[in-house]
């Protein structure tokens, strides 16, 4: 069962505490947020800061091989992009909030004075702000969001933050890529109105940011915690912060850029929808509580989005993963008679004990291979129904249920990168009953003897990235070719015991 939605409320009822005065200030301003997809060109200076809709073949998104989508800002219908298996997908959303005027908008005690103050804005804006993403693809089967460090665990799911590169998360600079946005009305601490966006101006940065998660497996981003950038200190002395992602009209060329360059990566064929949504419950915006005078400064409060406010829905994006363009290596398992060579280098062999319903376990461990076959021999009778474990790992780490999956995938060829592996099954789940613990995370089985039929054959796997380019890192550690259920009280399970059982049928 999936865990239960946790978002930030205990940091942003800190915001909130607004007196009965405030709440009515409140309802007469009826804020409207906007959301657009960012839709900036990206510039040679700034590579990894997309602030677009943006496709590639790299995670790195360098200007050269990062192709910008059209985008139809928030135009209210759907939007489809389409884009091969193996390609990644990086978007950015920008915010522009509306409808809360400031009565003291213009207001200045310039000085040293107490009670000094720059400027105040015009209009005000967010001091909260959450983003959910959520996908159609539940299990992250074709479109999964690429996972930065682990950030905690959930029900007892490990939830990794959202992205490794979201690069500028409610935090624009100078040097960020795109072209400058028009003048607003924020006001800057020299009392000028400046642009606060992307590209130039006061930079927005806030004291609470988090790029929030995604559970392995799953496609949705913030998961259990939303993309969220929280300011709880902005007062007169700061109407910068007050003013951003503020603006009187609601215009792309008027919002502020929120996130840029969450990223996703395309793992197999299939249409995925993403609805990205403002998460009201961790949004927060400034309203106007006391009025300055002469040695005291303007008074504001922030308070939480309510039903007298309004969220406006952004354009669904539907990413349709296409074929890479056809097989480009060999299956990524075989099982034949003879050594396949073409698989690479033997990396063990294994001579079975016993016989039907007596055989004894057996394994290869300390593998460390992307590539390489086992030979096993002395199958008695020849035809029985072989069963083998492997350890499967991503970087030197247990591979992650979306890792695997990807895997599947290749192995049954439905990502265009390589045949299917014929005469071999693959699957996530231990036989049952399951007689060993925890190495053994991908379990094959051949489809009923050995191709050709005799007593000794050989496992061949090609997890490399020249066979298939979305493996990369993959390797494999271990091979268990484990006995039949008959057999599984012989089973002394230590030390290599950590093995998978084999299923046996006589022909």
């Amino acid at each position: 069962m999936r865990p239960a939605k946790k978002n930030l409320s205990k940091a942003l009822s800190a915001l909130s505490m607004a007196a009965a005065a405030v709440m009515a200030t409140q309802a007469a301003h009826a804020a409207t947020l906007t959301m657009y997809y960012g839709n900036e060109p990206a510039t040679s200076g700034s590579p990894y800061k997309l602030n677009g809709i943006y496709v590639s073949s790299t995670t790195g998104f360098g200007t050269a091989v990062a192709t910008q989508q059209t985008t139809g800002i928030n135009t209210g219908s759907a939007m489809t992009i389409s884009m091969p298996v193996g390609d990644y997908l990086s978007l950015a959303i920008d915010a522009v909030l509306t409808g809360v005027t400031n009565a003291d908008g213009g207001r200045s005690l310039g000085g040293s004075s107490p009670g000094a103050e720059p400027t105040q804005p015009t209009n005000l804006g967010l001091a909260a702000l959450g983003v959910r993403i959520p996908s159609s693809d539940t299990a992250a089967a074709s479109l999964q969001p690429v996972e930065g460090a682990l950030y905690q665990t959930f029900g007892g799911l490990p939830a990794y933050y959202a992205t490794p590169l979201i690069s500028n998360l409610n935090a624009a600079s100078a040097s960020a890529a795109g072209a400058p946005k028009g003048v607003t009305n924020r006001a800057g601490s020299n009392g000028t109105n400046v642009n606060s966006g992307n590209g130039n101006g006061i930079v927005p940065t806030w004291g609470n940011q988090t790029v929030g998660d995604v559970e392995t497996g799953v496609g949705e981003v913030g998961t259990n915690i939303q993309i969220d950038g929280i300011n709880s200190s902005a007062g007169a002395s700061a109407p910068n912060t007050l003013g951003q992602f503020g603006g009187a009209t609601a215009a792309y060329s008027n919002a502020t850029e929120f996130f840029d360059s969450l990223q996703y990566h395309a793992t197999s064929s299939g249409t995925v929808t993403l609805s990205p949504a403002a998460d009201t419950s961790a949004t927060n915006y400034w309203v106007f509580a006391t009025a300055g005078t002469t040695g005291a400064q303007t008074g504001y409060n922030n308070v939480h989005f309510s039903g007298s406010d309004t969220a406006v829905a952004m354009q669904q994006l539907v990413i349709v993963i296409g074929s890479s363009g056809g097989s480009t290596g060999h299956a990524i398992v075989s099982l034949t008679a003879a050594a396949p060579v073409s698989y690479g280098s033997s990396v063990g062999s294994i001579a079975m004990q016993g016989s039907h319903a007596a055989y004894a376990p057996q394994a290869v461990t300390g593998l460390n291979n992307g590539s390489g076959y086992l030979s096993v021999s002395n199958w008695n009778p020849a035809t029985d129904v072989e069963l083998f474990g492997v350890d499967v790992q991503v970087g030197g780490q247990q591979a992650s249920a979306g890792q695997l999956a990807t895997l599947i995938n290749a192995i049954n060829g439905s990502d265009g990168k390589v045949a299917a592996s014929s005469g071999v099954t693959a699957s996530l789940t231990p036989p049952s009953p399951n007689p060993f613990g925890g190495i053994y995370n991908l379990f094959l089985t051949d489809a009923g003897g050995v191709p050709g039929g005799g007593s000794a054959d050989a496992l061949g796997l090609d997890l490399s990235s020249g066979n298939d380019s979305l493996l990369s890192g993959y390797t494999f550690a271990a091979v268990s070719v484990v006995p039949e259920p008959m057999s599984l009280g012989l089973l002394a399970l230590g030390g290599v015991g950590l093995m998978t059982r084999r299923n046996r049928r006589k022909a």
